[in-house]
């Protein structure tokens, strides 16, 4: 994706796409000379920097992990492009039934007491 020169994107958009989106790369879309752009997200009225572009670095390698499902906005405050890199983190669809299962026999096994009635004699 790439974001505009002071301009706001709401993750919660790739919502359709994915769970949790991993942002591996950043870098400047082009190369001004003296190009400076800072690259910022929000989460809940909280702004972090997340990296400072330029001459000296041009692009930065992050391991940013992002719940979709949460209202986070990332922007830019500079004079360039940003490209922004990265991948949904798969599903694992048959470890997610596993666990599920297996707490759901843990309560109840923990919670209720099972009578095995004696077999009868024919």
């Amino acid at each position: 994706m790439i974001i505009k020169p002071d301009k706001k994107f709401d993750l919660r958009k790739l919502s359709n796409m994915g769970e949790i989106l991993r942002i591996s790369k950043i870098h400047l879309n082009d190369t001004k000379p003296n190009a400076e752009t800072e690259v910022f997200m929000k989460f809940e009225n909280n702004e972090c920097l997340v990296a400072r572009l330029g001459k000296q670095a041009w692009e930065k390698d992050l391991e940013l992990f992002v719940n979709l499902n949460q209202d986070i906005e990332i922007f830019t405050e500079g004079d360039s492009d940003v490209c922004v890199l990265g991948y949904f983190e798969p599903v694992e669809k048959d470890e997610e039934i596993k666990e599920s299962s297996s707490e759901e026999e843990l309560s109840v096994s923990e919670s209720e007491e099972v009578i095995i009635p004696p077999k009868r004699k024919k």
